[in-house]
């Protein structure tokens, strides 16, 4: 009996272009689709169109990354320097169901944690939902740290923390 041997899932990263913006749409909405419903206030990750995604990404001091996983699109994050240049601001981590513990979240932060030093910005800062605290647990195991607690407009209340990780 012969023992088969797999070849090792290999990730791959690259800036992402307005040609992406469909798939960068696609693999959002996949990934947030298990909040729909779960989240007060709802997530506008399951709203955007491929208009508004274009028109708020693919900006000055905006962009995108996408991940693939053995050539396969498989996740996306979005990313914005802030004003003063304070922190890179990440939004819409996303991994396509399929694909995730497999590394491509992490694979994600690291890519933005590296280009916000290239671009010589102290630190990467972002909101995560309290009503996702498997996330806030992910990203403490990335070095990231609760900065903050703030509310959604309307609310009277907590609704998300800040993680952010000052870079050195």
């Amino acid at each position: 009996m012969a023992i088969s041997e797999h070849a090792p899932d290999t990730i791959t990263l690259r800036a992402a272009t307005v040609d992406d913006a469909q798939i960068i749409l696609e693999i959002t909405r996949a990934a947030f689709e298990e909040f729909r419903n779960r989240l007060e206030p709802p997530s506008g990750a399951l709203n955007e169109t491929l208009e508004s995604l274009i028109a708020n990404t693919f900006q000055p001091d905006r962009g995108a990354t996408l991940a693939f996983m053995n050539g396969e699109p498989a996740g996306a994050a979005r990313w914005e320097v802030q004003p003063q240049r304070a922190y890179l601001y990440v939004g819409r981590v996303a991994v396509l169901p399929a694909y995730r513990r497999r590394g491509i979240a992490s694979a994600l932060m690291h890519w933005v944690d590296d280009h916000a030093r290239a671009l010589g910005l102290p630190a990467v800062q972002f909101g995560v939902r309290l009503q996702a605290p498997q996330n806030i647990r992910f990203y403490e195991r990335l070095g990231y740290y609760v900065a903050g607690y703030s509310g959604h407009a309307g609310f009277d209340h907590p609704t998300f923390v800040w993680m952010r990780k000052d870079l050195h």
